[in-house]
């Protein structure tokens, strides 16, 4: 499993392009040739900056910066990296130095904070259940083999700059913590009452997931069930005891059961009106 550096330990560009590849797939064999590739930065060019007689540019630092997948504060870091190497005077580098420093320093703080003695606030929530993206990738840090958001943007086949953001956000708010072996889930709880504006969102945002899985299940594995019926009314409610009581019995099974399978259960049951 590669976990990949995290950019604000470094105050140098080129060991953390060098740390970016040796950590990736295969030892990095191939990175250099596609950096070369996405950030327009001829072979030779590209040899002369990473042994130190040339210097990034700008555009092919912001360039190099995407095709990491950085998100627009490391990518700003990155560039803030790339202008500390590139300043031409002893007091423009200290300027640099300082704020690479205060970016440090505010990272750090930013990773130390408590969060499992508060609760998300309302903002929070709204941008956490906007998309079933937020709760797959924090539920994915619990099985090995995604750690990192590489690793998690290849399973649900998304961006990788988008799944950045989004792991961005989890380790803000405590959803993920990053430890040696790359993220895991966070101290941080979320849950939404039967009333919040929130729920219906929420309920969709995995229902448009479910319909779009249905034409590809795996009979063996998955299941889909949908059937309009008709019943007594006195037998509406022992429907609705026995999903709950199923809803229960789901939670006592997957409570110790170690994390190895992402899943999601969808259940429905209403009148029909």
């Amino acid at each position: 499993m590669n976990v990949k550096p995290a950019i604000y330990e470094f105050r140098d560009y080129r060991r953390f392009l060098g740390a970016w590849i040796a950590s990736s797939a295969k030892e990095g064999r191939g990175q250099l040739a596609r950096i070369s590739e996405v950030a327009a930065i001829h072979k030779t060019t590209l040899s002369q900056i990473f042994h130190g007689s040339k210097e990034l540019s700008l555009e092919q630092a912001h360039r190099v910066a995407q095709y990491l997948g950085l998100t627009d504060a490391e990518t700003e870091y990155f560039v803030l990296l790339v202008n500390h190497e590139r300043a031409g005077s002893v007091d423009l580098r200290k300027l640099f130095l300082r704020q690479i420093e205060a970016r440090q320093k505010s990272h750090q703080q930013l990773s130390n904070r408590v969060s499992r003695s508060r609760e998300l606030s309302s903002e929070e929530r709204s941008i956490y259940y906007s998309s079933w993206i937020y709760s797959a990738v924090r539920n994915l840090t619990a099985i090995d083999g995604f750690q990192s958001a590489a690793e998690i943007s290849k399973k649900l086949g998304l961006e990788l700059s988008l799944v950045n953001k989004v792991v961005e956000f989890l380790v803000e708010n405590g959803l993920c913590v990053r430890k040696s072996e790359g993220l895991r889930p966070g101290p941080q709880m979320t849950h939404l009452e039967s009333e919040s504006p929130l729920v219906v969102r929420h309920h969709g945002n995995w229902r448009v997931k479910a319909m779009e899985r249905h034409p590809v299940l795996r009979a063996e594995q998955e299941l889909a069930y949908t059937a309009a019926m008709t019943l007594s009314v006195s037998d509406v409610g022992k429907i609705r005891a026995l999903l709950a009581d199923l809803v229960q019995k789901t939670d006592e099974v997957v409570g110790p059961s170690a994390s190895e399978k992402l899943y999601c259960l969808c259940l429905d049951w209403f009148e029909v009106l």
